[in-house]
């Protein structure tokens, strides 16, 4: 991908970069801001490794994934559409595998997203409240032994270490229900 590309996908991939990755709105720089500024910012908070040769065929599985089972987001471009010089569209279709077809079967996240909210027990939820991944998280129904946690103000790096004490020992007092107490659990502290 020409570095031109890279950078027009690293503009539109910020928005959803920002809340990803648990960015804090006073750290924008202001409207004086120079180029190199503005440029390190871009880095920081979007990166370019998702768009190098090595982040593509990293994720290449994933992105396979997305586009074929369980669905990915696309690019609003309309804001920026007349400053788009090589992207044209806001699918993400590029970064997929191009020897195979790209068919998106929509059946197939219904039927697990039914499967995990009606009958998906022993299943831990772990999310940052500010992930924009949590917009499409199951939700388990009460009849089902699952435990979701959402961590406020938390991104996507959100861990189980992240959580208050209180919280915590509810996390692993679930696991230990799970496993049973012949299964010794050696909480993160």
């Amino acid at each position: 991908m020409p570095v031109e590309e890279a950078l027009e996908h690293a503009v539109l991939e910020f928005p959803f970069s920002f809340w990803q990755w648990g960015s804090r709105c006073e750290e924008i720089p202001n409207s004086t801001a120079n180029s190199t500024v503005l440029f390190a910012y871009l880095k920081k908070v979007a990166g370019f490794y998702l768009f190098s040769d090595a982040g593509i065929y990293n994720y290449l599985p994933s992105f396979y994934q997305h586009m074929t089972e369980l669905g990915y987001y696309g690019y609003d471009t309309q804001p920026v559409q007349d400053l788009l010089v090589h992207i044209k569209r806001s699918s993400l279709e590029c970064f997929g595998p191009t020897d195979v077809a790209l068919t998106y079967n929509a059946n197939y996240i219904k039927e697990v997203r039914d499967f995990v909210e009606n009958k998906g027990h022993h299943i831990l939820y772990i999310y940052g409240a500010y992930d924009p991944w949590g917009a499409c998280a199951p939700t388990p129904k009460p009849t089902v032994d699952a435990l979701k946690m959402v961590l406020k103000e938390g991104h996507h790096g959100t861990r189980v270490r992240h959580f208050s004490k209180d919280d915590q020992q509810k996390i692993y007092a679930k696991l230990q229900d799970w496993l049973g107490e012949e299964i010794e659990l050696f909480p993160i502290d």
